[in-house]
């Protein structure tokens, strides 16, 4: 497993449930399994948002709008 550890200027933000955690206020470390890897380099440049979510549970709008909100709602 290869690790990359850098500085950022733009603070990276990650929403877990409710909560969203900034960068810029603890350090922030993203797991990423091969299959995690391929789907955010196939995406357009122009996304700014990958999500993960357990296979049931949720609808795909249900994910959609938890995409949508923002910390707290």
């Amino acid at each position: 497993m290869k690790n990359y550890a850098r500085k950022k200027v733009t603070p990276l933000k990650v929403k877990i449930g409710n909560k969203i955690y900034d960068s810029n206020d603890e350090p922030i470390m993203i797991i990423l399994d091969k299959q995690d890897m391929e789907y955010i380099s196939d995406m357009p440049k122009h996304y700014t948002k990958y999500c993960s979510y357990p296979e049931t549970g949720y609808t795909k709008d249900e994910i959609r709008e938890f995409m949508k909100q923002k910390e707290g709602e």
